[in-house]
């Protein structure tokens, strides 16, 4: 939606379009509330992200979520292509040992025949305005109890009662900062310490998708690092979630420990595909021709602590709120999905 256009009387501004912002900006529809969402990305999905390739897909984020609660259940009503994935999770240790999970802590895990991404359009399609995409918000301006929104490029967007701040919390960081410059409050300047400090693991996606199936344990989905020792955290096969890899193909998801994204960070992908397969191979066996490979840097991939909570409250008198994985502590989908539906119901009090 071109700048112009965006309702000025607004209630609430939502800065991020991932799953987190999509669920406030619903729970505040339900309750009679108009809100506006901006996401840097041409599209939605935010790291719970899905890439298409040649008759492939694949999920280089978030690799799946989970229907757990009731109100997640919720909002997954109507969507037409949500997909069980088939097999259970191994585990491997830092010495590349491969054994069967626990059955008895197995639970369902789901995507969408297109993606997991496909979540995110689904809720998306369920809000009465269009996001505004391709809009990077870069600073906050407070004045009268209102808020002003500043994008790169110098649009404006306001005025605003409340605003849901949804990127990983370091970027959000860099937002709220810009707006203790114009503030003389304390509080909005220990929120932003507060984003600041949550900690996050870097992590690389590598994908290498075969014309034949790929190597793996017979009823294995994926194999978790449980001990955090091992240069891969996850690997994923995306064959066994339907839809995702044609016939009598196979696609794998390698997602690589923070410690080997620190020390190959810098390097072209073509040395990190072929860094990151004797690993993979290490794991699972020799790998059929490679079709195609694709690499994603996720610089914020995954929260290791939750932001203070004490901070949250402080700058909820000034109208802004946070919401997504920072506030559980934890890269899950379906935690980010019920932070922003309990934002969105606290913000409409």
């Amino acid at each position: 939606m071109p700048a112009d256009d965006l309702p000025l009387n607004a209630d609430v501004a939502i800065i991020g379009a991932g799953v987190a912002g999509l669920a406030a900006a619903l729970a505040l529809a339900e309750r009679g509330i108009d809100c506006a969402v901006f996401d840097k990305s041409r599209g939605v999905s935010g790291r719970a992200a899905t890439r298409r390739r040649d008759g492939f897909a694949y999920d280089h984020g978030a690799n799946f979520f989970t229907l757990d609660d009731a109100r997640t259940q919720a909002l997954a009503e109507g969507l037409a292509d949500l997909a069980r994935i088939e097999g259970r999770v191994y585990v491997h240790d830092a010495a590349g040992t491969v054994t069967p999970g626990d059955r008895t802590h197995e639970h369902a895990r789901w995507t969408c025949r297109a993606g997991v991404s496909g979540f995110a359009k689904h809720l998306a399609a369920r809000l009465l305005a269009p996001v505004t995409a391709s809009t990077r918000i870069v600073a906050m301006e407070h004045a009268d109890e209102r808020w002003h929104l500043v994008a790169e490029g110098g649009a404006r967007f306001g005025p605003y009662r409340a605003v849901v701040l949804t990127p990983p919390a370091p970027q959000s960081a860099e937002i709220v900062r810009a707006a203790v410059e114009t503030e003389d409050a304390a509080p909005l300047a220990r929120f932003a310490d507060a984003l600041a400090a949550v900690p996050y693991r870097a992590q690389f996606s590598l994908v290498y998708a075969f014309d034949a199936p790929a190597p793996r344990p017979a009823d294995a989905c994926a194999l978790f690092n449980a001990d955090r020792g091992h240069a891969i955290a996850w690997l994923g096969f995306e064959e066994t979630k339907p839809g995702h890899v044609p016939a009598g193909c196979g696609l794998i998801v390698a997602q690589m420990s923070p410690a080997w994204t620190a020390a190959h960070y810098d390097e072209a992908p073509d040395r990190l595909i072929e860094a990151g397969r004797t690993h993979v191979e290490a794991l699972v066996g020799p790998l059929p021709s490679v079709r195609f490979t694709d690499t994603q840097r996720w610089r914020y991939a995954l929260p290791d602590a939750a932001i203070d909570a004490d901070a949250c409250a402080s700058a909820e008198a000034f109208g802004l709120y946070v919401a997504g994985d920072a506030v559980a502590g934890k890269g899950r989908v379906e935690g980010a999905l019920l932070s922003g539906l309990d934002i969105g119901a606290r913000v409409a009090v």
